[in-house]
């Protein structure tokens, strides 16, 4: 999908819209623009935008700063624990229930549960919703818990015009299903049952400087979403250099190398102000902090190490 066939996707009468967006390739400019349009477009209510964290929401903003007052961005917990706030005595919570829910381990998800059971309850509420909001866009929707995805299907059950940003090649958020719970929604199967659904394939986000390495990077995304894997000894972008350096670490999560494999790295960490670190654990990120893991940067010297 070109970005021409992704803005008129976007903006159809279709009810559900589902885009699937490779990082790099215009999700957060499309998202802006659509905000902006819905608003404009719609006579009555207010365009609801649904992320998952604050920064996502910020950068939301950033993009739409000059779309009117009718244009709403918040999390999803925010919206959720609004909605449970309004019923808290019926779902069995107190008054002040984004409280209780940051006390308690696993809060968040038992009330996005209690929150969509009484929507498929009792559906005057998931209508009223859908009458202030006509228009729902979510952002990386592929981190959203099966009840999460209930609520949002609600609002879309009863009138609200859908369109959702995802990939779920970077789902962050490993959410187990509550008790109890709706199961966790399945990407393939919410495609499917879109009115239109396609992939952004524009990596924009190299386009300056590194056009090579965009192309690099959504065929190595291509390649394991398919189950296969990325040659990193061959084929690659002249700006990627790959260094081997083997972990000595003693204990679990441990992370040492000797000082001729830290040579190379040291080298580029210590020229840039800003990386990115990628690791698969918790404990392993604190237990090299100071140290480069992998990082895909557009400039002279991008580097990653394994």
């Amino acid at each position: 999908m070109n970005d021409t066939s992704a803005y008129d996707a976007l903006r159809s009468d279709g009810p559900l819209v589902v885009i699937e967006a490779p990082a790099g390739c215009g999700k957060t400019w499309h998202g802006g623009e659509l905000a902006r349009d819905l608003v404009a477009s719609e006579q009555h209510g207010r365009v609801l935008v649904l992320t998952h964290t604050h920064a996502a929401c910020l950068a939301f903003s950033e993009r739409a700063s000059d779309a009117p007052s009718r244009l709403e961005i918040r999390t999803i917990d925010s919206l959720i624990t609004e909605i449970a706030s309004k019923y808290h005595a019926g779902l069995g919570l107190p008054p002040d229930v984004a409280t209780w829910a940051r006390r308690r381990n696993g809060g968040h998800q038992q009330v996005a549960m209690r929150v969509a059971r009484l929507l498929d309850r009792y559906p005057m509420i998931p209508a009223a919703l859908a009458r202030r909001y006509p228009a729902v866009i979510c952002d990386e929707h592929q981190d959203s818990s099966g009840d999460q995805h209930r609520v949002v299907m609600s609002l879309h059950e009863h009138g609200s015009r859908l369109r959702i940003f995802g990939d779920p090649m970077q789902r962050v958020f490993s959410q187990k299903q509550v008790a109890g719970g709706h199961p966790a929604h399945d990407w393939q199967e919410l495609a499917h049952a879109a009115d239109t659904s396609d992939i952004l394939d524009t990596p924009h986000r190299w386009s300056d400087g590194c056009p090579e390495l965009g192309r690099w990077t959504l065929a190595a995304r291509a390649a394991l979403k398919k189950g296969g894997r990325v040659d990193l000894r061959s084929n690659l972008p002249p700006s990627v250099v790959v260094v081997y350096a083997e972990n000595e670490g003693k204990r679990r999560f441990d992370y040492r190398l000797k000082s001729r494999c830290r040579r190379n790295i040291d080298y580029f960490q210590n020229r840039e102000t800003s990386l990115l670190v990628l690791t698969r654990y918790n404990e392993t990120a604190r237990a090299f902090r100071g140290s480069l893991v992998v990082v895909c940067r557009c400039g002279k010297d991008t580097l990653a190490s394994f």
